[in-house]
């Protein structure tokens, strides 16, 4: 028994060794914290953010006016490969699990996610919350934009991503959304577009950025793209997607421009309460979405009367707005962004089951109706 005991602690022992023996220490890591993707006839390139030890924000501070990451690419006819030949340009394994954001180039094939994306699925380091952008035109010229700061370029990208979304003019773009939209019937998703746009100083030169070697950049999200079937169907502004957003309650505040006795003012708003739900009569079907809106003039000169005259302007104009983009994506692209086929299927089988062979006489025989209410202070 004694004998059988301590055969026992040997394996065990062997066994933490060999696990020991096999694992890669964090100084033969390099730590990613963006990853760009662009497809071609050429292949795909990989375009890697990397944290650097001798830029701002580390323990070994050489000057605080450099940033702390650099970035590489590299071609490859395929994904993997392309990391590949990153790993054996910095001759250290590549760590994805500080990553943050997936851009990925406006050419490139979106029409099997998993597959683009199975790098990540696949690697248990991986954040399944990663953001997933679209780049207007390279996933490589998003990551070489140089942000005037001193601290971790990508912290600053996914606030500006995050800024833009609260607000509701950027779509949701997680992987895992962007995933799941895209295993819909009719596979429509949306994904915020980044822009790159010059900085220009206070004399209208543009700036030298932080390595010195170029010119300071910012980044914007003023669009977001439609997408079906792998294609890009349309690219849509801020004040439609955030319509879809209030539809979608995707969104926490934004602002709404109103007319008021001739004069033309911003209105902050705050979203409340939201519920929606689905209606069958008479062979249609009737997406009720109810909205409720805190509104903030910032003009204490107004009296209540004024505050309920705007708050009436606030609800017809999004009313009106919403269902013309509703309309708009869900007939004319014949985009269901709104994810309203899952619904009906998850609550309404049988109505499913009637439309899952025909989906334009599903679409035919839906009616959008948004009611808003606001209530200004």
């Amino acid at each position: 028994m004694k004998r059988y005991f301590i055969w026992i602690i040997i394996l065990l022992l062997g066994l933490v060794a060999f696990k020991n023996d096999s694992s890669i220490e964090i100084s033969n890591r390099t730590l990613v914290h963006a990853v760009g993707i662009d497809e071609d006839d050429s292949g795909c390139t990989v375009t890697l953010q990397i944290f650097k030890t001798d830029g701002s924000g580390t323990d070994t501070v050489i000057d605080p006016s450099q940033t702390n990451t650099r970035v590489i690419s590299n071609t490859a006819p395929t994904f993997n490969e392309a990391m590949s030949l990153c790993e054996n340009q910095l001759g250290n394994y590549i760590f994805i699990g500080h990553n943050q954001v997936i851009v990925i180039g406006h050419d490139t094939d979106l029409s099997k996610p998993d597959e683009l994306l199975s790098y990540f699925i696949r690697n248990k380091d991986n954040f399944l919350g990663v953001k997933v952008v679209l780049s207007e035109t390279t996933a490589q010229d998003v990551l070489n934009v140089q942000i005037p700061t001193g601290t971790i370029t990508m912290e600053n990208f996914t606030e500006i991503i995050d800024m833009y979304s609260e607000k509701g003019s950027a779509a949701p773009s997680t992987m895992v959304e962007f995933i799941n939209e895209s295993r819909k019937p009719d596979k429509a998703v949306m994904l915020p577009v980044v822009t790159v746009k010059p900085e220009q100083d206070q004399s209208s030169q543009s700036q030298e950025d932080s390595s010195g070697s170029g010119k300071a950049s910012l980044i914007s999200i003023d669009k977001n793209a439609v997408i079906k079937n792998g294609k890009i169907v349309k690219e849509i502004d801020g004040d439609m997607t955030r319509c879809i957003n209030l539809i979608n309650n995707h969104t926490n505040y934004g602002m709404v421009n109103v007319d008021y006795n001739g004069t033309d003012f911003g209105v902050n708003l705050i979203s409340q309460k939201y519920k929606s739900d689905i209606d069958i009569k008479d062979n249609r079907i009737f997406y009720n979405v109810d909205i409720s809106l805190l509104a903030n003039t910032v003009n204490s000169s107004f009296s209540q009367t004024d505050k309920d005259n705007i708050s009436r302007l606030v609800e017809k104009k999004l009313e009106r707005e919403c269902t013309d983009t509703f309309n708009r994506v869900f007939f004319t692209l014949d985009c269901d962004v709104f994810d309203l086929s899952r619904r009906i299927r998850f609550y309404y089988p049988e109505i499913y089951l009637k439309y899952k062979d025909n989906y334009d006489a599903l679409k035919a025989a839906t009616v959008i109706n948004v009611d808003v209410h606001c209530v200004t202070k």
